[in-house]
């Protein structure tokens, strides 16, 4: 199960192949939930989680990306650095896409009116 996730992860990075990667996030997500198309016993690596999130993340999916990260914290897969990459990318897609975003949502914040200076 494994090599056949991380082949079509491998595919979507390379090529840049959407449907690539939905196959190996539908493969994970079927998995997950042991109704895998292989054995439904085999287990596969939780790093697969993480991989498929960055992936997802990088090719513009983020609800996609963000559910292999919840599946990850959920299986408590063992302290590797995926655990550090998973808190990454968790972070990433909690973050603020623009500057805009970031003055207009702090708190007390307000934007300084044209010819006006700029003070914190």
């Amino acid at each position: 199960m494994d090599l056949v996730i991380t082949q079509e992860l491998a595919r979507a990075e390379s090529q840049q192949d959407d449907a690539s990667l939905k196959r190996a996030y539908e493969l994970i997500k079927s998995a997950n939930l042991g109704k895998s198309e292989f054995d439904p016993m085999e287990s596969f690596s939780p790093d697969l989680f993480v991989l498929c999130a960055e992936q997802a993340l990088k090719m513009g999916h983020p609800e996609m990306s963000d559910d292999c990260i919840q599946m990850y914290f959920k299986a408590k897969g063992p302290v590797t650095q995926f655990l550090g990459r998973a808190h990454l990318c968790k972070a990433q897609l909690c973050a603020p896409k623009s500057t805009e975003n970031l003055v207009r949502d702090a708190p007390g914040s307000r934007r300084p009116s044209e010819g006006e200076a700029f003070q914190p």
